[in-house]
Parts: structure tokens; sequence; C-alpha cells
């Protein structure tokens, strides 16, 4: 409330809407350090472990554009423990975050917007983003990159202490990647791809992939768009599930929090570029 006074002895309290008192605390003060409830979109992913992926990731970049906006990524319902795929949580999903977005908006909190998979075919609407919208199916295939992977594996708690892919793979120490030529790099995904695929893996057919560190280097289509029991997380689970037991929930989180925290440039381009759109949405 705010005193109005039309006397020296009268004082009259009145109340004032948020929006106003977010005005009055931020009178005199900087732009810069001004108090605000607008400088947050709320990001509703498919899911809880969706969001805490987003999440380590917006973590290790910070913001991506000049817009002054932080992004906070939410996943809706329950996740079931033990539970390796999202078939089984309670109340995650599109519809579920096509349906939180349309309501919270519609009742007037602009800020709430929602973030999906392509999975072939979701197209952007208001308020809702679509991730990998015609490059990758899922978010899995962005996290699950070849080098990522390997890193990943290295570091794993239950790779055998017989087993080194840094040997195997010529991987240099994770602080010192950036060293190697692009067609380097390429050598070793084609090894991990004759690995992971085997006499299946197409080296004919690529797609360009571009990294926070502005480097494009050819993939071959299995690492975008391989699908049903070709999916890239059945194929890895096959190659390497005495290290990693599922490739999804918890051994993604380990690749964005422990790997990519330190391989920040070999982040997909594709998903900063949606973090910003985000951030400058209105």
């Amino acid at each position: 409330m705010v005193e109005t006074g039309s006397s020296e002895r009268t004082r009259v309290l009145r109340r004032v809407s948020l929006a106003d008192s977010v005005k009055l605390i931020n009178s005199g003060i900087s732009r810069k350090v001004q108090f605000g409830f607008r400088d947050t979109h709320q990001v509703i992913c498919e899911s809880a472990n969706d969001a805490r992926i987003y999440e380590a990731l917006y973590r290790h970049v910070g913001a991506v554009s000049d817009s002054e906006v932080t992004l906070k990524f939410i996943g809706p319902g329950i996740t079931r423990k033990k539970q390796n795929t999202n078939n089984g949580d309670i109340g995650t999903g599109k519809p579920v975050t096509k349906s939180l977005v349309r309501q919270l908006r519609d009742n007037g909190i602009t800020t709430a917007f929602g973030l999906v998979d392509w999975d072939g075919h979701e197209e952007p609407g208001e308020g809702i983003f679509v991730m990998g919208h015609n490059e990758w199916y899922t978010l899995e295939y962005a996290i699950l990159d070849p080098i990522a992977v390997l890193y990943g594996l290295e570091t794993a708690k239950g790779l055998s202490p017989s087993r080194s892919l840094a040997q195997e793979y010529s991987l240099p120490p994770i602080t010192e990647l950036e060293t190697l030529s692009d067609r380097d790099i390429e050598k070793i995904i084609d090894q991990f791809g004759d690995h992971v695929f085997g006499a299946d893996y197409d080296r004919s057919k690529r797609k360009k992939r571009t990294y926070a560190n502005e480097r494009t280097l050819l993939l071959p289509e299995q690492y975008f768009l391989a699908s049903g029991k070709e999916a890239i997380t059945d194929r890895l689970r096959h190659a390497f599930g005495n290290e990693f037991k599922s490739f999804r929930n918890d051994e993604m989180f380990h690749i964005c929090n422990t790997v990519l925290r330190n391989l920040k440039g070999f982040i997909p381009q594709s998903i900063l570029d949606v973090f910003a759109e985000i951030e400058r949405a209105s």
C-alpha cells in the first residue's frame, strides 16, 4: 500500500497493483540493478529430466542474448523413480506442456513459454518453441553427440578400470580437444560410428552440425534422424551397455553437468539459438 495525503494531518492508504509496486521500488534506481517480475522467462519442458538438462546447459553458458532476461526451466508432472523413459511419468509430455503454457498465457502470464522436441513433426506455436526443428528428433540426439559421449564414458563411474577410451580413440585431455583439427575430430567420430552402428554405419550421407565454438563438423545422418530400433539411445546401449545403463536421464545429465561444463564450445549452436529466441520472446 502507498500513502496519498490531502493534508499533513490526513493520510489515506490505498492498495496498488504488483506492477505499480515494482515501479515504486525501482523509482530512482539504475536500470541495471532494478527489481522486476518480468526479467525471468519460465520455460515449461516436457519432463523434469529435460528441464534439469536444459538448466545445466544454460548455467554453463549464461544468458545468450542482449535482452536482459534469464530463463528458468520447469518440468511438469511427477517423475517416477527408477524410470528410464518418460513414458511412465505422470503428467508429462507435449500435450501437458502445451496445455499448461496455454492456460498460463490465457491468464495473463506472458512470461511462460513451452519447449518441446521436434519428433519429426512438431511446429512452433504461440509461446511454444521446438528444439531441433527440422534438425534432430529429440534432445538425446543433441546431448549424445559422439565427442560428448566419449568423454562422458571416460568419466563415468561404471567404466571398467582396464578399459581406456582415451587410448582406444586417441582422445586428448578434455582441455586440449580444441587443439585438434576438424578432420581429426571427424576421424574420431567415424571410429565411434563404426563401433556403435557396425556394418550399418553410413558415411556417405552427412549433415552439418555447428557448435558454440563456431566449428562446423560433418556427422553421418544417423546421429540426427535414426529412429525405432536404430535410435541412437538403443545403439549406444548395445555398444556401451556395461558403462551406461540407458543413455537417457541420469547419463544425459552426467554428460551435460560434467562433460559439457568443460566443453562449452561443443554444445550444439542450435540449442543456444533457441535459448536466445526464448530470452527475446514476448
